[in-house]
């Protein structure tokens, strides 16, 4: 599939040169949309998906301050050249070099960043929650048997927190989430020694059910990322017990959403519900990206 590169740059002829020279080029595999103002942005991203945003002109001096949908890759194009390539968390780029140039340092930190990354997984349901359990039990074993797999349950209330014997064990999703804030170091230090849970590594869930409402969609995006960069494993599966706005932002930078379904009427009703909120709020990227699966079916992948 191609990828789809967006530019926001108030300097319109810089912004139609750079987006005619990518969409020219066939070879890359790419395809460049240009913005001027945050709602277009936001407009588009609602109905199809952006993998990179360019960032230029005023705008790139305080990149904090724009709305950038979640899952989007950003890079803040420099007016001069940047000492390192990554600043604050953003990709910098020197905007005063050749197209060709630019393109190819950009797609080749793309590539090599894809390759690090872990495949994610997730795992929903909006009215069988223990079906969406154990379907991500039989998911974690059939994915444990390709290749290193982390388990990350947002659910208080599925028995993956702390017991009295194992108190001591592993860590939870909340310690994670706190130190990505505090100490990004002793955070890569929390994935060694993780529980087992059918030949995955696992986190346990949230201490509390207070923690479920406590942290923004940033905030998970950030947890996500953090366990597919940097954890070392080849898949990161995410069982979505409770569904809100960072759920929203989690699927939004998935591979592959499953929504487990039941067969009793209310189930049913819950589903369409589903879809209904789904597409009122504009998420038709990830209604086209979901699988639909029994609680009882045989994992595929």
């Amino acid at each position: 599939m191609e990828k789809i590169i967006g530019i926001f740059d108030e300097q319109d002829v810089y912004a139609e040169r750079l987006k005619r020279y990518i969409n020219e080029r066939k070879d890359i595999g790419c395809m460049a949309v240009t913005f001027r103002e945050e709602q277009e942005l936001t407009e588009y991203c609602n109905r199809k998906k952006l993998n990179c945003l360019l960032l230029g002109g005023s705008r790139a001096e305080h990149p904090e301050r724009v709305s950038i949908p979640y899952g989007i890759r950003l890079w803040v194009l420099s007016e001069e050249e940047p000492e390192q390539e990554e600043e604050d968390g953003y990709q910098m780029l020197f905007r005063y070099q050749k197209a060709g140039e630019l393109v190819r340092r950009m797609l080749l930190s793309e590539m090599v960043r894809e390759e690090r990354l872990s495949e994610l997984f997730v795992v929903f349901s909006p009215g069988n929650p223990c079906g969406a359990a154990a379907y991500t039990d039989r998911l974690l074993k059939k994915l444990s048997e390709k290749g290193k797999t982390l388990f990350l349950p947002w659910d208080p209330f599925g028995g993956y927190g702390r017991t009295e014997e194992n108190k001591d064990a592993g860590a939870s999703v909340s310690e994670l989430l706190y130190l990505i804030r505090k100490d990004r170091t002793q955070a890569k230090a929390l994935f060694s020694g993780l529980p087992k849970r059918n030949g995955a590594d696992y986190f346990c869930g949230p201490d509390y059910c207070t923690d479920l409402w406590q942290y923004s969609a940033e905030e998970m995006c950030r947890l996500v990322s953090c366990c597919r960069e940097y954890g070392g494993y080849r898949q990161v599966v995410f069982l979505a017990g409770t569904f809100h706005e960072g759920v929203v932002a989690v699927m939004n930078q998935s591979g592959t959403i499953y929504l487990v379904s039941g067969q009793t009427e209310a189930e049913e009703l819950r589903k369409k519900e589903f879809y209904r909120q789904m597409k009122y709020a504009g998420q038709q990227g990830i209604l086209s990206g979901l699988k639909e699966v029994s609680a009882e079916a045989e994992v595929e992948i």
